[in-house]
């Protein structure tokens, strides 16, 4: 019989105590309807929630947005003439998007040092006030505006929080985004038939806006304890206060991350001038398609027909993010993606421009087209920002790809207002099919130039 020595008694114990303890150094993470990794510390649950975040956030920007144009031109509310209506709609935009480029970057600073969920409660109670506040106004200066002002900073602070980067193992990335796309298009679904119910129950459009700040911070509220408290990354950065960047200079970093990968140029370019075409479009669609009613239609058949051609956006846009995300995940796929995006959001503009009826084949052809290909840019942006944010860097990072976007947005939609009043009321939309052909042209030159790097 061997005598044991001290090696081998050690040994044994280590093996024992494996057995009992699980070893903090192996892989903790696991993966979600068998084909999404989690970071290590991450729940199912945890994810679960991360969705429902997703949801509610579409939801608290696409039922507002919906109604922020109708109420805007409604008789009972603000007396606007229709000579006016791309002016003010647009200045309401313009404002609200003033106030989401001075927070963008510094939300994204905040959420880096405190935490998401703190951030989540702050947004969460910005919507809310802003919501209760728009049916007490009579006017739609300051009062209105103050109010949407304040929403608009719940959407900026929400914009910033980006659970799924932090949430999801880097070979997961693209199905991930293309799920919470989906999300994306169940919480557009479920305001626009929110939206529709209330229309047709003839609710009053203030007392809607009641109701979706109320249901959006009770949902809030609720799932904010499924998600994991303050969790920004599964690589824990240490760092002392002497080494902590500065709010500058973590300015100027994301912009030198930005300028030196090729992918991060694509997606600046992708946000200036493919998706804030698709948030502009949704703005305008309205004011267009109520402009082209006879006389003496009521304004509660035109808000319904214009709730259906939205609803023809969005229902494509869930089934369809399923597809761009399974693409992604496949080799060279992406900037082929890319293209057909844009080139589809450009053909749906030239239809609708071209619709002379609120009935005509080609508005309706050109929704359902827009929703079938230009949702697909935010899936290729979601999934080209996840895999190339530093991990520490996240809420900047997306704050200033958000304030970028904010920009060509407030360009676009200050433009699409003149042009609609002093040219024509296509107008909005030449001008974005003239954007998003650019786009194109600018995305292929990029990609070039990394190749040839």
């Amino acid at each position: 019989m061997a005598i044991e020595t001290v090696e081998d008694i050690e040994d044994s114990y280590m093996k024992e105590t494996e057995l009992l303890i699980p070893n903090k150094n192996k892989d903790s993470s696991c993966t979600v309807f068998k084909m999404i990794k989690l970071n290590p510390g991450l729940t199912k649950t945890n994810f679960i929630c991360c969705l429902i975040f997703y949801v509610i956030f579409i939801f608290s920007n696409a039922l507002p947005g919906a109604l922020q144009p109708l109420i805007i031109l409604h008789s009972d509310y603000y007396n606007i003439p229709q000579s006016q209506a791309g002016k003010i709609t647009s200045l309401v935009l313009v404002i609200q998007l003033v106030v989401k480029i001075a927070t963008s970057i510094p939300y994204g600073h905040l959420t880096d040092k405190f935490g998401r969920k703190t951030m989540l409660h702050f947004a969460n109670l910005n919507f809310l006030v802003g919501s209760l506040i728009i049916p007490t106004q009579t006017e739609i200066f300051p009062g209105f505006v103050i109010a949407k002002s304040l929403t608009a900073n719940s959407a900026c602070a929400f914009a910033t929080i980006p659970l799924l980067a932090d949430y999801v193992a880097d070979e997961s990335k693209g199905k991930a985004s293309a799920l919470v796309m989906m999300c994306f298009g169940i919480g557009a679904l479920v305001a626009n038939l929110l939206t529709k119910f209330l229309l047709y129950a003839e609710v009053s459009l203030g007392k809607c806006y009641v109701i979706t700040g109320v249901f959006v911070f009770v949902a809030n509220l609720i799932n904010s304890f499924g998600l994991k408290s303050n969790y920004q990354s599964h690589t824990k950065l240490e760092t002392t206060t002497e080494d902590q960047a500065t709010f500058l200079q973590q300015m100027k970093e994301a912009l030198q991350i930005f300028i030196g990968n090729g992918w991060l140029r694509i997606l600046l370019v992708l946000q200036i001038l493919g998706s804030s075409d698709f948030q502009v479009f949704f703005t305008f669609m309205t004011v267009f398609v109520k402009s082209l009613f006879p006389e003496g239609v009521d304004e509660a058949t035109q808000n319904i027909v214009v709730n259906n051609l939205q609803t023809l956006i969005i229902f494509p846009m869930i089934f369809g993010n399923i597809g761009y995300g399974y693409l992604l995940d496949k080799k060279n796929t992406l900037i082929p993606m890319s293209v057909c995006a844009l080139a589809g959001g450009a053909v749906s503009f030239v239809l609708v421009a071209s619709s002379s009826t609120p009935y005509s084949w080609t508005i309706s052809v050109g929704a359902f087209l827009l929703g079938s290909t230009l949702p697909g840019l935010f899936v290729i942006s979601s999934y080209i920002g996840i895999k190339n944010y530093p991990p520490d860097k996240r809420g900047i990072m997306i704050g200033f790809s958000g304030l970028i976007g904010y920009i060509g947005f407030f360009i676009i939609a200050t433009g699409g207002g003149i042009l609609y009043d002093s040219w024509r009321r296509e107008g909005p939309f030449i001008i974005c099919t003239g954007l998003l052909i650019l786009a194109i042209i600018l995305v292929l030159i990029i990609y070039r130039g990394m190749k040839k790097e």
